[in-house]
């Protein structure tokens, strides 16, 4: 576009993210048309602070969302058609040039109302799956990790080492941590999630929050941030083994 790349507000678009989330949760589940259509509307502003990691979680829960109901539903083919063409969008959000064309002309609305233009610069450049900071972060993070595998380098180290987190989850673990009480870490969230997840398929609207945590979560600590500094991941476990308990506690009082 011949313009320099504005900054973005990845501070704002995290901060606002759970509310988001939380709006395409209730219209999931009230299944009216003004909640979707007040859901979708505030989802627009994720794309007016200019950062990909938030459009990522939302998209990734929405196709969960979806994938979910159509599957309840025992419609196999409308599951399939959707992913066809959610991965045809995706496909079309990252490289085609109708989208570039677009995102060329959304880029002058939204600078000339003072909002941050950075995911349309990204989209029009090219660069919009593109990373290079996160990836030289995750190569040191691993050369260190294979230098100490056992013990690890304590918690935060990283920060220490590279001057920055990781923006991995799983590496960050595995850094701090080591490879063997990381791991075990590691296997102690995914089990609690994957318990989670089966002990409410059938329950809508306890799935649907699930997933709006994994969804949350998963995919924002595997491009950035940290655990460290995230509520919502200690209110994420918090809620899973409360989940875990209760479900066993009524099915222990069932027999």
């Amino acid at each position: 576009s011949g313009r320099e790349l504005e900054n973005d507000d990845m501070d704002a678009a995290y901060r606002v993210l759970p509310s988001i989330m939380y709006l395409i949760y209730y219209a999931s589940t009230k299944k009216k048309v003004i909640y979707v259509v007040i859901a979708a509307a505030m989802s627009t502003i994720i794309f007016i602070f200019g950062t990909r990691g938030p459009i990522l979680c939302m998209l990734v829960y929405v196709a969960l969302i979806v994938v979910y109901k159509a599957f309840k539903a025992n419609n196999i083919k409308k599951m399939l058609i959707f992913l066809l063409v959610f991965a045809i969008i995706l496909s079309v959000f990252i490289f085609d040039e109708l989208f570039v064309e677009v995102s060329d002309v959304l880029t002058k609305i939204f600078g000339r109302i003072g909002f941050s233009t950075r995911i349309f610069d990204f989209i029009i450049e090219g660069d919009i799956a593109k990373s290079r900071g996160r990836e030289t972060l995750a190569n040191q993070a691993i050369e260190a990790i294979i230098e100490n595998p056992a013990l690890g380098y304590g918690i935060t180290a990283d920060r220490a080492m590279f001057g920055v987190y990781t923006h991995n989850l799983i590496l960050e673990i595995w850094c701090q941590y080591g490879v063997i009480l990381g791991s075990i870490l590691l296997l102690i969230i995914l089990a609690l999630t994957v318990l989670s997840l089966i002990k409410t398929f059938n329950e809508e609207k306890s799935f649907c929050f699930v997933m709006l945590f994994i969804s949350m979560m998963f995919v924002k600590l595997m491009i950035s941030s940290t655990y460290t500094i995230e509520p919502y991941f200690f209110f994420m476990i918090g809620f899973f083994v409360s989940l875990n308990r209760k479900k066993s506690l009524v099915l222990w009082r069932g027999r």
